[in-house]
């Protein structure tokens, strides 16, 4: 009897392993089969942002839906072109030229920012892989929702971190990037008709050297990045979302005077405005603030760009003339998701405007 009841629960053992591997199988489909639904395979954190999010997106000004845009691209099209898109061969980690294909800001920091992880000699799909990549056969709205986004605790436990006065100080409730990105870029005044048009990328220029500061849902201030586009007739639109800048540095981190005693936090402070951008009619150019900028409650009416237009030749980047679009400063609709970010509180600023 015993030798029976011991037999049974062999048995049982292995039917319950049995069930359980082929159910972890059936769970992790392989990349043809989330692809195709996937962020990279739908490009819906585009089309969200544009058409789908609420306060709405620029699709309020051009009324043209995404699907007739031809962004989706740049989305990979893996029944058409199989792995292709991204590796030499399936399953190789693909090398950075690969994805700058696609991620056009990544590309320009890497043309005038060192990184650390880049230095040593880390490509894009060290950090971005697996379910992030190829999606995990969820749908996702953005990256923000994602449970896969990488973080930089993945590799950087904080309690391997150096024990020193700026870590004890700001580990809880500042984010990596508020003090270890050294700029955020911004393609600025990208011309909308220009992609509605000509099917072609068309911006006034690239903006560097400055960096703004958000607080992420986490609670931390964390960087944020900028995307100014304007569409004729003077509609200016302006994305603020959490960013993680690949302009990492780790032996030279932003020091302590560049954000306290911070002089866009003492501007606002005094004037209730940040002038960011302005035209300068002496050198014809665009002009921009540089250094840690906080975006304040109020950023709807604070923070203060002028935006650039083209006026002719905007069929070709090497031909088109832009001129500032006026009145200058204003800025007719703006988009911050919950999901990636809030402004900073009055008193963040205020702390931002101390002596250190």
């Amino acid at each position: 009897m015993k030798r029976l009841v011991a037999g049974l629960a062999v048995i049982g053992l292995v039917l319950v392993l049995g069930t359980n591997c082929k159910k972890t199988e059936e769970e992790t489909p392989g990349p043809e089969q989330t692809l195709p639904t996937s962020l990279h395979g739908t490009t819906y954190g585009m089309k969200y942002w544009y058409e789908v999010a609420q306060p709405q997106g620029f699709i309020q000004y051009t009324n043209i839906p995404y699907d007739s845009l031809g962004c989706y691209h740049c989305h990979i099209d893996v029944e058409e072109y199989g792995c292709s898109q991204c590796h030499e061969t399936p399953g190789d980690k693909p090398a950075a030229d690969k994805c700058y294909a696609c991620h056009g800001r990544e590309k320009k920091e890497s043309m005038f920012y060192s990184d650390v992880h880049r230095d040593a000699g880390l490509v894009c799909a060290d950090c971005h892989k697996g379910e992030e990549v190829h999606g995990d056969g969820n749908h996702y709205n953005t990256m923000y929702v994602s449970p896969h986004e990488p973080k930089c605790e993945d590799c950087h436990n904080p309690s391997d971190l150096p024990q020193h006065a700026e870590h004890a100080m700001h580990l809880n409730n500042l984010h990596c990037t508020a003090c270890h990105a050294q700029a955020v870029i911004s393609c600025y005044s990208c011309h909308f008709q220009s992609m509605t048009q000509y099917g072609i990328k068309l911006a006034y220029g690239v903006l560097k050297d400055w960096l703004f500061l958000a607080n992420n849902p986490d609670g931390k201030v964390q960087a944020a990045i900028l995307m100014p586009l304007e569409y004729g007739e003077g509609k200016t639109f302006m994305a603020i979302g959490r960013y993680v800048p690949h302009t990492i540095t780790k032996e030279n981190a932003r020091h302590c005077s560049d954000c306290h005693d911070n002089a866009a936090a003492h501007e606002y402070l005094e004037t209730g405005e940040i002038v960011c951008t302005w035209w300068n009619p002496d050198s014809a150019r665009l002009e921009h603030l540089t250094g840690v900028i906080p975006i304040p409650p109020d950023y709807q009416t604070a923070l203060k760009f002028t935006y650039m237009q083209c006026v002719s030749g905007c069929d070709d980047p090497e031909t088109a003339q832009w001129e500032p679009i006026e009145p200058q400063g204003v800025t007719n609709a703006w988009q911050m998701l919950d999901e990636s970010c809030e402004p900073l509180t009055r008193e963040q600023i205020e702390k931002l405007a101390e002596p250190h």
